[in-house]
């Protein structure tokens, strides 16, 4: 072989995802005046409520154009702005793959995983200084006060591990460089 000779790729089969079934079902399921989920399901399943869902992807897809809803070389519709960023939201929402949401909204793996920066940066630059800011005075004292209710520790005061043999208050992992520590804890529900 020579320098630059490489050997032949194969050629990529072309695989037709029926991306407008995955739009159709996804817009009956949720986004239709009747949808087949009430609100309570569609609460569940995107983790919030559909109008800030529908705000988001609204103010996302409104300053990336890379949500747009464009047409391939054939004439067909690509995947939908709604579909992008539904993609982008389950993964964030549950931790799935990108390959998990081929079958329902009918998009490539590597798709969503686009979607998904696309949908992250859109985020971050349209909602960073209204939303994702550091708490002030007040909201930590709401985040603390709705943590104690739910059975959470007092974040404030810090944690403590003495199972680590490490001392109180610092954490297990911490400055080991390179070493296992000694002991472990296992938490069984």
């Amino acid at each position: 072989m020579f320098i630059g000779d490489q050997p032949p790729r194969a050629a990529r089969r072309y695989r037709d995802t029926q991306r407008e079934i995955g739009e159709t079902r996804l817009m009956e399921d949720y986004f239709v005046d009747n949808p087949i989920y009430d609100e309570v399901i569609c609460r569940r399943r995107f983790r919030m409520q559909r109008s800030l869902f529908l705000r988001i992807v609204n103010v996302v897809t409104a300053n990336d154009e890379y949500f747009a809803q464009r047409r391939d070389a054939t004439g067909r519709r690509g995947l939908s702005p709604l579909q992008k960023c539904t993609a982008a939201m389950r993964v964030l929402a549950y931790g799935a793959s990108a390959d998990e949401v081929d079958e329902y909204l009918r998009m490539g793996a590597s798709t969503t995983r686009e979607a998904l920066m696309h949908f992250i940066d859109g985020v971050i630059s349209c909602f960073s200084n209204e939303y994702l800011k550091k708490p002030n005075e007040t909201d930590l004292a709401r985040l603390l006060y709705v943590g104690d209710q739910r059975g959470f520790p007092d974040l404030a005061r810090g944690f403590r591990y003495p199972v680590s043999g490490r001392g109180q208050g610092e954490p297990p992992l911490r400055g080991l460089r390179g070493s296992a520590p000694r002991k472990f804890l296992f938490l069984r529900g």
